[in-house]
């Protein structure tokens, strides 16, 4: 008797256990302060980085004030602009070898990846797979630039993009409190 009542006792712990568990994995958390932390470290490795890429093209700006704002407001922004960085430029056989060696390319990657997964309240999906018109202006920039020229015109405005993801960090870590 006292056996059955236990054993009811444990199935039923397990029933709520299986019930109140997501299927789909661990709850993604958004790491603010992780976030903050990595931004401040490839903030301070970027300064040595942007030296090994000399920009030329002082007329041209990527990240737009537009596009800036949209990053910080739009989540399909945010992330067509973080897969920008880490797919095509610190990816890039140009970029690859020092991005590797400085250890910047996988810290973006480790940062971005946790960003993503941040939604805070000012942070809108579009419902389309449609680019803002901020992102197609960056696309439409790029390709009018050589290779070269594009990959070093971004590490050279990555600074500008850590300092925004800071903020965003910051943001998100206030609203939390």
């Amino acid at each position: 008797m006292k056996n059955s009542c236990i054993l009811k006792q444990v199935l039923w712990l397990l029933s709520i256990l299986i019930v109140t568990c997501d299927s789909k994995g661990p709850v993604q958390r958004c790491l603010s302060r992780t976030i903050m932390k990595e931004s401040d470290n490839l903030l301070n490795k970027t300064s040595e980085f942007k030296k090994l890429f000399p920009d030329d093209l002082i007329s041209i700006k990527l990240l737009t004030n537009s596009l800036t704002k949209e990053f910080k407001d739009n989540c399909s922004t945010r992330n067509h602009l973080l897969l920008f960085y880490t797919k095509d430029v610190l990816s890039a056989d140009l970029i690859r070898p020092e991005a590797q060696k400085s250890g910047i390319g996988e810290a973006f990657e480790r940062m971005a990846d946790m960003l993503m997964k941040c939604r805070d309240t000012k942070c809108q999906s579009t419902k389309s797979i449609e680019e803002t018109a901020a992102m197609k202006e960056l696309w439409a920039k790029i390709t009018q630039l050589t290779l070269k020229e594009k990959l070093h015109k971004a590490i050279n405005e990555m600074d500008m993009l850590l300092i925004l993801i800071h903020r965003i960090a910051r943001d998100i870590k206030r609203n939390r409190l």
